[in-house]
């Protein structure tokens, strides 16, 4: 009871006023979050850029932090705006051939859809599994064909709260030799999870949700093994080695997932999260 009184008193005033049922879109902030970015806009305000080495500190925290929720390395985990940003590296990056296929679930939210429309004038087709139409594991191996490169999920629905048991579902989809992409937003924080043991192959994720960070963070898990079967698309000052030596005839990319960082970081947004 006093770890609870404790987490509570996180969110004391908004619990005078509202009472949390099933809430699937944006977290309360808790006090900590607030204090740690108001005292980075404090020192923004009082001292500009002079105390910028701390921003970089906690960067690389964060990024610890998430890799120890995911037990996975530091350097297979990139920092995104959202989920979304995390789909589109992959959906850009990919290398992608008239008739690969991408599967999906119906009725999940649209953000884990609309990244591969695009594609469709590449010839790749999007196929889709019907959860109505008996149980969801068995539906979806049925789907899929020697046609299949990657399936895209929730970990957690956003809207009926259904579950799903990633370690079953990887073993299921890598006997094709397809890939396992998932959405975990709706269920990190609330629930453990464990890429090494669930042998997905990619997540993203963001922080207004379970994770009670600000909007317009998130990030991206990317197993060490496919790092370079995904191509950077998007390329910014960040994306190479020793970017601080400000020199443009440098194209060495970075040597993990942080080679999707391309330009300036949300240090506010960051230190929320």
């Amino acid at each position: 009871m006093e770890e609870l009184q404790t987490y509570r008193a996180e969110f004391e005033t908004i619990t005078q006023n509202y009472v949390y049922l099933n809430h699937a879109a944006v977290s309360p902030l808790p006090k900590r979050t607030v204090q740690g970015m108001q005292q980075f806009l404090e020192q923004r305000r009082d001292h500009g850029g002079v105390w910028e080495d701390t921003w970089w500190q906690t960067l690389e925290e964060t990024r610890n932090l998430i890799a120890q929720l995911l037990h996975a390395k530091p350097e297979e985990i990139a920092l995104t705006k959202s989920t979304s940003d995390g789909l589109l590296i992959l959906s850009t990056g990919w290398p992608w051939r008239a008739g690969d296929q991408i599967l999906l679930i119906r009725d999940e939210f649209p953000a884990l859809y609309y990244p591969w429309v695009p594609l469709r004038d590449q010839g790749v087709e999007i196929r889709w599994v019907e959860p109505r139409d008996g149980p969801l594991l068995a539906q979806i191996e049925k789907a899929l064909t020697p046609r299949t490169r990657w399936v895209v999920v929730s970990w957690v629905d956003y809207l009926t709260g259904r579950r799903l048991n990633l370690g079953a579902l990887t073993e299921i989809v890598h006997r094709i030799g397809a890939y396992v992409a998932v959405d975990g937003i709706q269920g990190l924080g609330a629930l453990p999870l464990d890429v090494q043991k669930s042998r997905i192959d990619l997540l993203v994720a963001g922080g207004p949700k379970w994770l009670f960070g600000p909007m317009a963070t998130g990030f991206l898990y990317l197993r060490q093994e496919i790092l370079e079967n995904i191509k950077v698309r998007l390329m910014g000052w960040l994306s190479v080695e020793d970017f601080m030596a400000f020199d443009t005839t440098n194209h060495r990319l970075r040597p993990g997932a942080q080679r999707f960082e391309y330009a300036t970081y949300h240090f506010l947004g960051i230190t929320g999260l």
